[in-house]
């Protein structure tokens, strides 16, 4: 099996020079501006796809860490690119950047506008191969065929089915228009899917009980470390406790983040009061059962470091 064939081009067009005659416009005689393009930033685009995006050039990224964000464009691991090759705008091979070794810069290579990156996928197994990370259509699905589907309850097939014994000009237009109207559909047939849920009264609703998840909240004290998920989000646990003006009854945890992926300052939502001091952004309340307490220092920068993308 011969191995795969990517390539990664670097488009951007060349700043014109300062001694290109203007254009003249026919009517007026008189000279057009020239509109040049943006330096310093160049498109990345996947062949043969037609998506791009731009991103600054990173000449001081090691070979290595241009394997992985090659990668995370491509499908193909970086250990298993090889013969990873700078062609210049013509096609013309440039250099093997993998001949100098990992570490090196990409800049050592000197790499223009219109550059392209080629590299073969040395895995036989790659799901990168014969399109499989792009064509649906190669994926098997899960298909049920209509005996087995007429099996199963719940389902509207059954409903209808219930619907139509009883009213042979029965349609869905019809079931929704008397649902709307506050008609028929009492009279629809008992069906798992189509059973209303029932209300739950005040008393039975553990969110208005001010004790809900109150042996939760005791494990949590403010000053400690936690994690507040989903997200893995990490935090400093600032205020526990319940009767929080505008949220509803029971424990409440306020955190204020390490990063700013929070909804306020320390202010529950639609509330003037406010229970503890942090940046804008930084701070959320939450349930106790969404946060993990534990030894979890403070994360590192930012999220997402926009010099370290392609």
């Amino acid at each position: 099996m011969h191995p795969s064939r990517n390539q990664k081009r670097i488009k951007a067009a060349p700043r014109g020079s300062e001694t290109d005659p203007a254009p003249v416009d026919d009517e007026t005689g008189k000279k057009k501006k020239k509109k040049r393009p943006r330096g310093g930033r160049a498109a990345v685009s996947p062949e043969p796809s037609s998506s791009s995006s731009e991103k600054p050039r990173q000449r001081q990224m090691t070979i290595a860490a241009l394997k992985h964000k090659l990668a995370s464009h491509t499908g193909t691991a970086a250990e298993d690119i090889v013969g990873l090759t700078l062609l210049d705008s013509a096609g013309a091979v440039v250099a093997r950047l993998d001949s100098k070794g990992d570490e090196t810069k990409l800049g050592f290579f000197s790499p223009g506008d219109g550059f392209c990156l080629r590299f073969d996928d040395n895995n036989p197994c790659s799901l990168a191969k014969g399109g499989w990370l792009e064509d649906t259509s190669l994926v098997q699905k899960y298909e049920m065929n209509d005996e087995t589907y007429d099996r199963r309850e719940g389902t509207f097939r059954e409903f209808a089915r219930k619907r139509r014994e009883q009213d042979p000009g029965w349609t869905l237009e019809k079931e929704m228009s008397a649902r709307r109207n506050g008609g028929a559909a009492a009279d629809a047939p008992s069906c798992a899917s189509a059973a209303a849920p029932r209300p739950v009264s005040e008393n039975s609703n553990p969110l208005l009980d001010g004790d809900y998840q109150r042996d939760l909240a005791s494990s949590i004290e403010p000053g400690d470390r936690c994690e507040v998920n989903p997200g893995g989000k990490r935090a400093l646990v600032r205020f526990v406790g319940n009767g929080v003006e505008s949220l509803p009854e029971g424990f409440w945890v306020g955190v204020e983040y390490d990063e700013p992926v929070g909804k306020n300052d320390g202010r529950p939502p639609k509330s003037e009061r406010r229970l503890f001091e942090c940046a804008p952004n930084h701070g959320g309340f939450v349930r106790p059962a969404s946060v993990t307490v534990g030894d979890f220092p403070p994360a590192d920068g930012a999220l997402f470091d926009s010099e370290d993308e392609m």
